[in-house]
């Protein structure tokens, strides 16, 4: 698990690099590569790292990549508005949350609602 956890923190960091650089072909090939044959928790600890290092655009990529390969997990759409919500995009913050809330377990749920307030939308 560790070994696969770090295989894609490279490897997507690698590929950061590589868009840096303006190599954005093999930046998004290895990107693909970097979430294949890997798990939800995997890809949502790359985003908080992300997050965690301030790199807030490609922290919303990994967990947009993340809601589209676990849709019914209720926890990549809040990463994913909490993702938002560092952006300050308050709209698809609140849009996000409210999608987690529809799925999330009851208790997770007044945690939620407490983002959702503070975006003014509780």
């Amino acid at each position: 698990e560790r070994c696969l956890n770090k295989n894609l923190t490279n490897t997507y960091t690698k590929a950061l690099i590589l868009g840096d650089l303006g190599k954005q072909d093999e930046s998004a090939e290895l990107k693909k590569e970097a979430f294949s044959n890997t798990s939800e928790a995997d890809i949502n600890n790359l985003g908080y790292q992300l997050l965690g290092g301030g790199k807030i655009d490609a922290a919303i990529e990994v967990f947009k990549k993340n809601t589209e390969l676990f849709p019914d997990s209720w926890n990549v759409w809040d990463s994913l508005a909490e993702g938002y919500m560092n952006k300050g995009d308050k709209q698809l913050a609140i849009q996000n949350y409210k999608k987690a809330l529809s799925m999330a377990p009851e208790n997770q749920q007044d945690r939620i609602k407490g983002a959702l307030t503070q975006l003014g939308a509780g």
